[in-house]
């Protein structure tokens, strides 16, 4: 595998031609050959791919097991520079068993039989004993003949189980897990019905999501007999829940590439204590091939914490949160500042919800805009705009006064535009909402973001707290897709065409005096584009990856867009900010949890304020 933990896989449906043995060892072989030179180190045929799967009666046919086996010794001799597996009808002490080869450096390393059959291949096959380890003559030689095998090829630990296998409550996947494989293959032929790619695409995505590993599958193609049904020739590649590649319904014969991430892999379960070592330990045998593509052929997200199809499920979520809290505290007020900007206006359409889910007065949310220095015409009157369309009580307190009054008392030059002239205004805002909060026997509703809170871009008891925070653990990319879903399905077209201008409105604190009535301060200018630090959060808190590989992942996707010399000056700015802003994080207010990623103290990220980042800023 390559320095970064992908090693290429590849699965294949050659046009198998029923008991045509020696044409489709032939095209298996060009298939493996090609799959091989294009980087794979592993490339998957079909069940029974050899001798096609719908051959019926002629497996008890002496002539076709003879051609199989000088099938087999053919591909072997090959020497195809990768791992090949093929399908093919083994005989053993008088019975017959739907195996799959795994064959690598002209020698074939192990037969894997099948042990769970269906009720028509009962007909033809024996089922193998579960726990079965034992040899097999093939082709001249003592091969390992056995259900407990798995492979080791340059750190990638895998297993193969076959067909209708994949489905059974004790798949053999689920053992070959607990036994540390990393990946499955699964050769299979499933009749096509109308629904069949679909059921065929849910259990190849599920099981890799179950068992947290790779999971590839090669189905027999069209080509087969169709005396009875249909194949699709349907091919899939999936990791930890997610299709990387997938073929074309009803195609003839294809190949499809992807990367499998052991490393992510692996990761995972380090956290994940549902997958337990198994008892049963399985023998593994170790292939002697390095593999070293670098080339990737999986795409990744640029955007990996926004879930299109769920946006509104985010929402939902959000609104349920708060008004759980409300219904706790029995209040019938809460106060929310509103600046005009992304994040307090998904906020302020959070709480108005959650206040219609408990039949609650609009009026009973205070929203409160506070201008300062920095503040603009734009966003003032975006805020204003959007307040009073949504109905509910609207308090403007300027905080202009209030902080020059402060800084005469610490003694700050008002020309000091340092971190006090900033942050003093956040708190000072912050002062304004607790305190109005008490005098309605309310609480204050919290809109600070994920992105903010990773890079520690807020003000300690400033915008950092609140009662309750409704976009904790939304980033802000997720936060602008929320608020665009919300503009685009709105029944009031004036609340909308606010919700758009926001939405183009340039991210700022606005804590700094405007020039020409324009925003001065951008904050993605200042700590880097959102996308990019929203990619970082991602692979280092769910994928748990190194600065290296989150680097390497992100020149690849946005390839394009943003030079590595740019993506290693923010990834840089990312890790030293995070280390160092964790105190923040560690005093964070309580807020609902919507997706993969949380920086909740109580139980979704603990890590001492004083931890070192230099071990990660040196790479």
């Amino acid at each position: 595998m390559n320095k970064f933990g992908f090693i290429k896989v590849a699965a294949a449906t050659a046009e198998i031609q029923v008991a045509d043995i020696e044409g489709n060892t032939d095209r298996i072989i060009s298939m493996a050959r090609e799959a091989i030179k294009k980087g794979a180190s592993v490339c998957l045929f079909s069940e029974l791919s050899i001798c096609g799967f719908s051959v019926g009666d002629l497996l008890w046919d002496s002539l076709l097991h003879r051609k199989c086996e000088q099938a087999l010794e053919r591909i072997a001799n090959e020497k195809i520079e990768g791992v090949v597996i093929v399908g093919f009808p083994a005989r053993k002490n008088g019975k017959l068993y739907d195996a799959s080869a795994v064959i690598a450096n002209g020698e074939i390393l192990g037969i894997v039989p099948r042990r769970i059959l269906s009720r028509e291949l009962c007909r033809w096959f024996s089922a193998a004993n579960d726990g079965m380890d034992d040899t097999i003559r093939i082709c001249k030689r003592m091969v390992a003949f056995s259900t407990s095998l798995l492979f080791n090829l340059d750190g990638m630990i895998f297993g193969v189980e076959i067909g209708d296998e994949m489905a059974a409550i004790n798949a053999p996947s689920q053992q070959m897990v607990q036994n540390g494989a990393h990946v499955v293959f699964c050769p299979c032929a499933r009749r096509e019905e109308s629904n069949e790619e679909q059921t065929l695409c849910n259990f190849t995505s599920m099981n890799s999501w179950r068992l947290g590993c790779g999971y590839i599958l090669s189905s027999a193609p069209t080509t087969e007999s169709t005396t009875d049904c249909l194949f699709s020739g349907k091919c899939l590649i999936a990791q930890n829940g997610g299709i990387l590649a997938e073929s074309q319904r009803f195609s003839t014969s294809h190949i499809i590439y992807s990367d499998i991430d052991i490393d992510e892999i692996e990761l995972r379960r380090m956290s994940n204590p549902l997958i337990e070592p198994s008892k049963n330990n399985m023998r593994v045998v170790d292939i002697a091939l390095e593999t070293k593509d670098d080339t990737l052929d999986r795409q990744f997200s640029a955007a990996p914490l926004i879930d299109e199809q769920n946006i509104g499920a985010v929402f939902t979520i959000q609104q349920l949160g708060l008004a759980r809290r409300i219904k706790h505290t029995n209040v019938k007020n809460v106060v929310i500042g509103i600046s005009g900007g992304l994040d307090s206006t998904l906020a302020l359409l959070v709480t108005c919800a959650a206040f219609h889910r408990l039949s609650l007065d609009a009026k009973g949310i205070v929203a409160v805009t506070m201008p300062g220095f920095g503040t603009t015409d734009r966003t003032y009157q975006n805020a204003l705009d959007l307040m009073q369309q949504l109905g509910v009580s609207i308090r403007e307190i300027s905080i202009r006064d209030a902080c020059l009054q402060h800084f005469k008392d610490i003694s700050l030059d008002a020309n000091d535009r340092g971190a006090a002239y900033e942050n003093s205004q956040a708190r000072e805002r912050t002062q304004i909402l607790m305190d109005v909060a008490n005098a309605v026997s309310g609480f204050v509703v919290g809109t600070g973001d994920l992105s903010e809170a990773s890079l520690g871009w807020e003000t300690y008891n400033g915008d950092h707290m609140s009662m309750y925070n409704v976009n904790c653990s939304l980033s802000k990319t997720l936060v602008k897709e929320v608020v665009r879903w919300i503009a685009d399905n709105h029944g009031n077209s004036q609340i909308s065409e606010i919700l758009h201008d926001i939405l183009t409105t340039p991210i700022s604190p606005e804590l700094l005096p405007s020039k020409d009535g324009e925003i001065e301060q951008k904050t993605e200018n200042l700590v880097g584009p959102y996308e990019l630090h929203d990619f970082f959060i991602y692979h280092m808190m769910y994928n748990h990856f190194s600065p290296q590989k989150t680097a390497y992942l992100a020149t690849e996707t946005f390839r394009g867009r943003f030079s590595k010399e740019e993506i290693d000056k923010w990834i840089n700015v990312f890790y030293r900010r995070f280390f160092s802003q964790q105190y923040k994080r560690s005093a964070s207010p309580d807020g609902i949890r919507v997706g993969k990623v949380s920086l909740s103290p109580r139980g979704d990220w603990s890590m001492p304020s004083d931890a070192k980042s230099s071990s990660w800023l040196e790479k």
